[in-house]
């Protein structure tokens, strides 16, 4: 390139990062020649250097500089959407990436580009449009198939993100798109094989902390839960969160227990979530307990009426999803937290981080995430003498809190009643069901299921998911049944709807079926709201005998299964007697209102007296 000699010391300092005095020399020299059009080409120069050192906002300045002489050039315009973009400006990023187009309509990387200013702006449909136009435009742009994946995955297509991806998966070493593919899979229920994806991307940068958190949190969906690789990779996070200089802070003074004991609540879910019909009422009523003060700390921005409801009940409500976590760690040490409760665990929304910090002398988990984390720091996890049992114990980092009678309960919905009489007696046909999260229901569980239903004759099942809003998987997942002999009219899948609309399809089934081994929480105290008995297995970890301790806390101990041959011999003699079913559901109807899994009084006052008890043993360790 032949430089202008006024303008090689420009060059010079450009070629060495001396940005601001590149930038006071080509200031000068527009002063000195303000018509040279050498010198504002060289503004477009010195946005690439400022790009390349991240000073987003002198790259704006340079470019918009170039462009009061050069504004025809589409170059400019994509470079200025790429610096709004990374300063997280996305209006202004899709203005300008929209006008590189308008001059340029044949700029692949501009469509690439607006494509992911359209994700971030969560306007998926509109990214996958631009998107799909630049694959039309140059199919060899791979860059282009990883971001449309990203956009159907967030749309919640996550089979069709699977099949761009597998189709396009060019580099093998791309961290990028292994990692997506990967949660893509555990999304569509592809458990194993999803996670063999996250561990690929984590041999190409083992200390990703959100890929050993994804790990985790769904080795519990397996269909064999290996704790020895689990407690593995909570020690490889433990490494990699010691090497941050957090060193957990060592509490030695005493709680005074004659003043309000502060209770502090993490979480990201006090929101429409399985989380929150379970604790609201707890929550609630331990807000009018005077011995506690309640606080909130709201790992979320995105807020809904139940929201509104829980605010009232803490004495302080504090946003706090984009705060540090060495700056969340002092706020809650700073609001003197003497218990702080973990809603979380390593869930979506987590503060994982925070915990590992100690941010509070006592430290609980409740509720969120019914496995051990792993973390000494965390001290205790709330239980119930059926979830956990005493040989079990010591499978938990945390010590175990055993409740007197259940670890949770479920807010009562009087916006929907249950029918008094089973479908069964209407339909002439049983009707199978469970509303559980579809990741749950793995390919053993379909196995077994399938088994039942070709074994009473005209009986269907019954499935809702949020997954259910697109016909490609409805298809997918039929075809998994189908496989194993399934006539698919008789599978019912269903996308998730309000809840009211939720609560009241319970109303079209006779038997909930329970997966295994992540059992139903929330959705099983949601059938026994509406009067439907749950079939389940016992299984060996607080996740797999939630179900059971439910069953066992109301007197329906005979639909606990031993084993899977029990699974599939129980469905089959239940389904046989319609009167037997019948006396079932007048019996939980009679007791619903008094059964102990709908009492959040009593699991509040409960709570109130565990939370005493562990300041007790603080006092006098």
């Amino acid at each position: 390139m032949v430089v202008d000699n006024k303008l090689k010391k420009f060059y010079e300092l450009i070629e060495t990062n001396r940005t601001q005095e590149a930038e006071i020399e080509i200031v000068k020299l527009l002063s000195s020649d303000p018509k040279n059009p050498a010198f504002y080409n060289a503004y477009f120069d010195l946005s690439i250097c400022y790009l390349k050192l991240e000073k987003f906002d002198e790259a704006i300045i340079s470019l918009k500089e170039f462009i009061k002489f050069n504004p025809e050039n589409p170059q400019a315009y994509n470079n200025l959407g790429l610096a709004y973009l990374q300063s997280e400006n996305i209006e202004n990023a899709i203005f300008y990436f929209n006008k590189c187009i308008e001059l340029r309509a044949d700029f692949v990387q501009a469509y690439n580009n607006l494509g992911i200013a359209l994700y971030k702006n969560k306007k998926f449909n509109e990214s996958i449009y631009i998107l799909e136009h630049g694959i039309k435009l140059d199919p060899r742009f791979h860059f282009l198939y990883f971001n449309l994946a990203r956009s159907f995955k967030e749309k919640g297509d996550c089979l069709r993100a699977v099949n761009i991806l597998k189709n396009h998966l060019i580099n093998k070493d791309d961290y990028n798109y292994l990692n997506l593919l990967g949660r893509c899979l555990i999304e569509i229920g592809e458990i194993s094989e999803g996670l063999s994806y996250i561990d690929q991307s984590l041999k190409l940068q083992p200390n990703s902390v959100n890929n050993i958190i994804t790990k985790l949190l769904y080795y519990n969906l397996e269909e064999n839960i290996n704790l020895e690789n689990y407690f593995k990779s909570v020690q490889k996070l433990i490494e990699i969160f010691s090497k941050e200089n957090n060193q957990p802070l060592v509490f030695k003074k005493l709680i005074e227990i004659n003043n309000p004991i502060k209770v502090g609540f993490i979480s990201a879910d006090f929101r429409n979530h399985a989380v929150c019909h379970q604790i609201y009422d707890v929550v609630k009523n331990l807000s009018l307990n005077k011995d506690f003060e309640l606080y909130a700390y709201f790992n979320n921005e995105d807020e809904d009426a139940i929201t509104k409801n829980f605010k009232p009940l803490f004495k302080s409500w504090k946003i706090v999803k984009h705060l540090s976590e060495p700056i969340l760690t002092e706020i809650i040490r700073s609001d003197k937290i003497e218990i702080l409760v973990d809603l979380s665990g390593y869930t979506n929304g987590n503060r994982i981080r925070v915990l590992f910090n100690k941010a509070a002398p006592i430290q609980v988990s409740w509720c969120g995430y019914l496995a051990s984390t792993g973390l000494k720091q965390i001290d205790y996890i709330i239980a119930d003498k059926n979830v956990i049992l005493e040989n079990e114990e010591s499978k938990y980092s945390e010590k175990v809190y055993k409740l007197g009678k259940i670890w949770t309960v479920l807010r009562k919905d009087h916006n929907i009643s249950p029918d008094i009489t089973i479908p069964a007696i209407k339909n002439n046909y049983i009707t199978f069901g469970s509303f559980n999260n579809i990741k749950k229901i793995n390919k053993k569980v379909i196995k077994i299921w399938s088994e039942i239903l070709c074994s009473v004759p005209n009986s269907k099942l019954h499935l809702i998911s949020e997954r259910f809003n697109e016909l490609d998987f409805i298809k997918y997942f039929k075809r998994l049944f189908f496989n194993h002999g399934v006539d698919y009219n008789n599978l019912i899948f269903e996308p998730t709807k309000n809840r009211v609309d939720f609560l009241n399809k319970y109303n079209s089934i006779d038997i909930a079926l329970d997966p295994f081994p992540y059992a139903g929480g929330t959705t099983t105290l949601e059938s026994y709201w509406m009067c439907v008995p749950v079939l389940t297995k016992t299984g060996n970890y607080f996740l797999s005998k939630t179900s059971e301790s439910i069953n066992q806390s109301i007197g329906m101990q005979e639909w606990i299964c031993a084993n899977e041959s029990d699974y599939i011999k129980k469905a089959i003699n239940f389904s046989k007697d319609f009167n037997s079913l019948q006396k079932t559901r007048n019996y939980l109807i009679k007791n619903r209102e008094n059964f102990i899994i709908f009492n959040s009084e009593d699991l509040a006052d409960e709570l109130s007296k565990a939370f005493k008890d562990m300041i007790s043993i603080y006092n006098n360790t």
